[in-house]
């Protein structure tokens, strides 16, 4: 039988399978984990002599020609990919567990045969009860390997410091944080038994996620270091086979920068020392190769960073000193450098410029600056370097021999300045560090006017400090006084008073008295004889008193206010009494008067209930009141000059 037939036969078999239940189950072989398929009949509509007929009929038909190419290529159509699966036929019945179907021809027919037909349908129902179909995966991945993703150069495998087994195989890469070398691809090559390579898709795991983080998925990722430490990468098989590989990912810590700590002088004949700090602190290459550029004469550095300048190299002489940090394999190392001065002698002393103020605040406010400007000098001519104590309290800008200390938080600061040479001479100045009083203003009660206060009478005047930066460090105010004289008794125009008369006023504590700023005005008795007297000296018919309150922190904030002496009221009342009644929505019908001795230019007014009614005074002292609903309610009206006098009110809405 031609091998073509062979092929349709064995399709129709295969069709009539497709009512069987399929299960699928996973056995290990020698070389490695495989798939076995197992198909079970469920049932069949033709008999097993029917079909076993049919083939012998084809048999007759096919032509001895046929080739096993064209055997192979009609069955193509049944076959999976890459060949994968190894048939065989196990047809079996509770009568006789050792039956067999078989097909007529040599036995490289019936290899080709069961080759072809992968769906189990040679399995057939008649008098045989149980028949079973295997299908085995005889070609899994077997070999995972890791590559990276770069150009395998010499280059490449430096700069990440790239290792292989005995066999071949990637063990270890590196990466460099710091530099361009801190991320690196790799890709997975998955080989099956039969030496073809898989695209079936890898699972990738990192064991330390904060040491490196994986980007993408598939055959190529990529790989990025987040810290220094080590950590390892798995790949595995994406098709089941358990096969996998690793790959160790060190991650270093490459110094990106050099700081030279060190005099800038150094006398003839002397030497000095200098040592060089990494940034970061965690740099893999700390340690430090020295080297003087150009190498001049008479001037020689050992390996730990000690030049020594021979007696004869003349003074000024300059010459570059070089540091650099250790080169990490397949990455340059970073290099700083440093001028050197050659100075015939050493500095004998260090002197710091004298401030105005050595106290400065976290904000500019008045007086008080928020930075100062330090400035130094040695004996010899030579610069200096600076220090501060605390860098938190304050921060400082050195400029050669000048610095600028700026204040960041309440304290006290030391700054130094060293001479450069090596001499150890030094100056130091301690600035204090204030929380600045905001702003200033004058106060007085809710009651009380502060610009007229009359005989007999007093205000007392609060000092507000503003806290915008914080607590300050000093609330307090300073007071002062000063008695003003004024030319009319309206008090409209400032008549000045001479020196000596100020004091008479002074000392014989005339007109007023100011204290811890409350300012009290004489009786009106009193007022009225010392008036008299001080008319001779300074020809004034009234007087008032200007008072000032100072910021003590340093601000030197200034507020002053000027209060003027006004006659004392003897009496307040309303012209048709105390008691009033009023409808929902109007106003008192008749004119009420405020009644006092001095017209009022400021009243308090204090109502109880303002929904029931209002009560209004104007400039011409008639009282308005207007009912809003029924009730009744109690209004205080009140003088403001310090008269201490008042009129109570009651009015009933209806």
């Amino acid at each position: 039988m031609s091998y073509k037939r062979l092929g349709k036969a064995i399709a129709i078999v295969l069709s009539a399978t497709l009512v069987m239940q399929t299960t699928v189950v996973y056995a290990a072989e020698d070389e490695g984990l495989a798939e076995e398929i197992i198909l079970e009949e469920d049932y069949f509509e033709e008999s097993y002599s029917e079909i076993e007929d049919y083939i012998e009929e084809e048999e007759q038909e096919a032509s001895t020609e046929d080739s096993l190419e064209e055997a192979s290529e009609g069955s193509e159509e049944y076959l999976p990919d890459d060949d994968q699966y190894e048939i065989t036929e196990d047809i079996t019945s509770e009568e006789d567990e050792s039956a067999d179907i078989e097909v007529p021809g040599n036995e490289e027919n019936e290899e080709v045969a069961a080759q072809n037909d992968v769906s189990g349908n040679d399995m057939l129902e008649g008098n045989i009860e149980d028949q079973v179909l295997t299908a085995t995966v005889k070609n899994s991945i077997k070999i995972v390997e890791i590559k990276i993703g770069e150009n395998n150069t010499a280059a490449n495998i430096e700069h990440y410091g790239l290792e292989y087994s005995k066999k071949g195989l990637l063990k270890t890469a590196a990466l460099t944080l710091g530099t361009k070398y801190n991320k690196i691809n790799l890709k997975a090559v998955q080989t099956r038994k039969d030496g073809s390579q898989a695209k079936d898709t890898p699972e990738w795991k990192v064991d330390k996620k904060d040491i490196v983080e994986i980007s993408g998925t598939g055959t190529s990722i990529s790989i990025k270091a987040l810290k220094k430490g080590t950590a390892v990468i798995t790949c595995k098989a994406g098709d089941g086979s358990g096969a996998k590989a690793t790959i160790t990912i060190k991650v270093r810590q490459a110094a990106t920068g050099l700081e030279i700590k060190g005099q800038a002088y150094i006398v003839q004949g002397k030497s000095g020392s200098y040592s060089a700090a990494t940034t970061p602190s965690n740099a893999n290459n700390k340690k430090v190769v020295w080297s003087i550029k150009g190498k001049p004469q008479g001037i020689e550095i050992t390996s730990k960073g000690k030049v020594t300048v021979d007696k004869n190299v003349n003074p000024g002489t300059t010459f570059t000193l070089v540091a650099k940090a250790e080169n990490i394999a397949g990455v340059e190392g970073v290099t700083e450098k440093k001028e050197i001065t050659v100075i015939k002698a050493k500095a004998g002393k260090v002197t710091l410029e004298k401030l105005e103020s050595t106290t400065i605040g976290t904000h500019t406010v008045g007086d008080i600056a928020k930075s100062v400007t330090l400035k130094a000098s040695t004996d010899n001519g030579e610069t200096v370097s600076w220090k501060i104590s605390d860098s938190k309290v304050a921060s400082i800008i050195p400029d050669s021999n000048k610095a600028t200390v700026t204040g960041l938080a309440k304290g006290k600061v030391t700054v130094t300045a060293y001479a450069n040479d090596g001499s150890d001479k030094k100056a130091t100045v301690t600035l204090n560090i204030i929380v600045p009083v905001s702003d200033l203003s004058l106060s007085v009660p809710e009651d009380r006017q502060d610009d007229k206060l009359a005989s007999g009478g007093s205000l007392k005047f609060t000092a507000d400090v503003g806290t915008e930066y914080g607590k300050p460090n000093k609330k307090g105010v300073q007071w002062e006084y000063q008695i003003v004289g004024y030319k009319d008794i309206d008090q409209t125009e400032e008549k000045a008073i001479g020196e000596d008369v100020l004091k008479k006023i002074a000392k014989k504590k005339y007109l007023f008295s100011f204290k811890n700023g409350e300012v009290t005005a004489v009786a009106p008795d009193k007022y009225a004889k010392q008036s008299k007297e001080l008319w001779f000296d300074c020809k004034c018919n009234n007087y008032g008193i200007r008072i000032t309150a100072t910021t003590t922190d340093g601000t030197n904030l200034k507020v002053t206010r000027l209060i003027k002496r006004v006659d004392r009221n003897t009496y307040l009342k309303l012209s048709r009494g105390n008691n009033y009644e009023v409808r929902v929505g109007e106003e008192y019908p008749l004119p009420i008067v405020l009644l006092s001795e001095n017209r009022q230019n400021k009243l308090y007014i204090d109502n109880k209930n303002e929904a029931i009614a209002t009560l209004t005074v104007d400039s011409k002292d008639y009282v308005h009141i207007k009912g809003k609903k029924k009730g009744k309610t109690e209004v205080i009206i009140k003088t403001m000059d310090g008269s201490n006098l008042s009129v109570k009110v009651t009015i009933n809405v209806k």
